[in-house]
């Protein structure tokens, strides 16, 4: 488990065989919950999620072996939904479709399992 300067968790999670297995948390130095995510040996496998520091959730989605493998949805600080994808062992099988009036970043930003 690691900590922030301020007390708070920063991180925790299990490692097996030198890699990380199982469930993965990370916190802000507010005390939010910044990520969660399931490992199996090192490798996204399943659901994964990222949060604002206010609590809104920014991020869901679902891996197979570490490659996207489900619904993929975006939210902004205020909760609106920003986009839904849909992903089938890696590759979005469906066009992607903005929100009007939403400039965040598109899905190609989240490459090598992590958003840029």
């Amino acid at each position: 488990m690691l900590w922030h300067r301020n007390g708070h968790k920063k991180q925790e999670g299990y490692f097996r065989q030198g890699v990380m297995d199982g469930l993965i948390t990370l916190w802000h130095a507010n005390g939010t919950k910044s990520w969660d995510g399931m490992y199996k040996l090192g490798q996204y496998d399943g659901l994964v999620q990222e949060w604002y520091d206010n609590g809104q959730l920014e991020w869901s989605a679902n891996y197979t072996a570490g490659q996207l493998d489900g619904i993929v949805t975006r939210w902004d600080r205020e909760g609106m939904k920003v986009f839904e994808l849909n992903y089938l062992n890696g590759i979005r099988d469906e066009a992607y479709q903005a929100i009007p009036g939403i400039s965040l970043a598109p899905p190609e930003a989240f490459s090598n399992n992590v958003q840029d």
